[in-house]
């Protein structure tokens, strides 16, 4: 049987304690009630089980659950246990911060698929971009978890203010036992639109994602989100360019902010519709923006008839962010580095 992994990424809430210089986030919403989220996610665990049984697939299925910081939201225990009554067990993409014994002992009641923490290079690095006091919060709160033999992962956002520390997160990976370590790429949008000129070059790009597979790393998984680094990382990419993989908008995943809007990507603010009013089945069926990331042809730029396209389509958020087109998301990735020679 075919398998066919999709997730969805919800935004409990925007607030957060940290106020990070990259942040995507421009402006506060509301926020969902319990009863709004029960409902939406025993809607879609049913709606993957129908995709399965239509299509005579298996669609491993993921929840997200974010923020702003998820832990902030005062249900937030209320929704895990929901989701573990419905056996889902909800990935957490969090800053760390705010974990603590305390807190541990009420996160061991629940089963989850791991947590995903920020870090972002050194601890001038990290403090730097998430504030002073930052990098040891986190450092606190992973020992707690990996003591508890929960998955952590770490996850950096690249740009100029942090590239040059790769040996710093990797030697960071190893001391403090992650199971993994994830890259993406600075999105200018939201606070994050004043680091434009921090943005990584092509070059820049690629000789990073070069000089980590000369690393070699085999302590840790590496989990890269930015479909360019995984043309450069997969050794097997040749024999994969017929099967679909790369930026995951419109095709493995979609996000529901707090306030119930739908949107490809939390960093591509496009709204589809919004779950209080909307059918989640309708829009990814016949959404146009979704059906426009799926059509090969659309694409701008020469990126319709790259050999990638396939497995990498770009980063459709920094193409919309970064320009005033009609349909600015389908323009070719402006930090796209790969040739054919990459293949070779």
């Amino acid at each position: 049987m075919l398998k066919f992994d999709f997730f969805i990424q919800v935004h409990l809430t925007e607030r957060c304690n940290l106020r990070c210089r990259h942040c995507y986030q421009e402006n506060q919403k509301t926020e969902l009630k319990f009863d709004d989220w029960e409902n939406f996610f025993s809607y879609s665990k049913d709606l993957i089980r129908e995709w399965e049984i239509k299509y005579d697939i298996e669609i491993p299925f993921l929840i997200k659950l974010t923020g702003g910081e998820p832990f902030l939201r005062e249900d937030f225990f209320e929704i895990v246990k929901f989701l573990n009554e419905i056996d889902i067990e909800p990935y957490i993409l969090t800053n760390g911060t705010l974990i603590d014994k305390k807190m541990l002992s009420d996160l061991k009641k629940f089963r989850f698929n791991g947590f995903q923490i920020s870090i972002e290079g050194s601890k001038d690095t990290h403090d730097n971009i998430r504030g002073q006091g930052t990098f040891y919060k986190v450092k606190d709160a992973i020992k707690l978890l990996k003591e508890e033999n929960f998955r952590v992962f770490l996850k950096t956002t690249l740009s100029r203010l942090n590239y040059k520390d790769l040996n710093d997160l990797i030697d960071i990976s190893n001391k403090w036992g992650v199971d993994g370590l994830g890259f993406s790429r600075l999105v200018p949008i939201g606070n994050g639109s004043k680091l434009h000129d921090y943005m990584l070059s092509s070059s820049e790009l690629k000789d990073f994602y070069l000089n980590l597979k000369a690393k070699n790393i085999t302590s840790f998984e590496l989990l890269i989100e930015d479909p360019l680094g995984v043309c450069v990382l997969d050794d097997e990419l040749k024999d994969k360019i017929n099967s679909i993989g790369g930026c995951s908008a419109g095709f493995s995943s979609i996000t529901v902010l707090s306030d119930g809007e739908i949107v490809p990507c939390r960093r591509m603010p496009i709204s589809l519709g919004n779950i209080l009013k909307d059918d989640l089945r309708k829009i990814w069926s016949e959404n146009e923006v979704l059906l426009s990331l799926r059509d090969k042809n659309k694409y701008k730029n020469g990126c319709s008839s790259c050999l990638y396209w396939n497995v990498c389509r770009g980063c459709r958020a920094i193409a919309y962010s970064l320009s005033k087109e009609k349909q600015s998301w389908l323009n070719k990735d402006p930090q796209c580095f790969l040739t054919e020679s990459l293949i070779k």
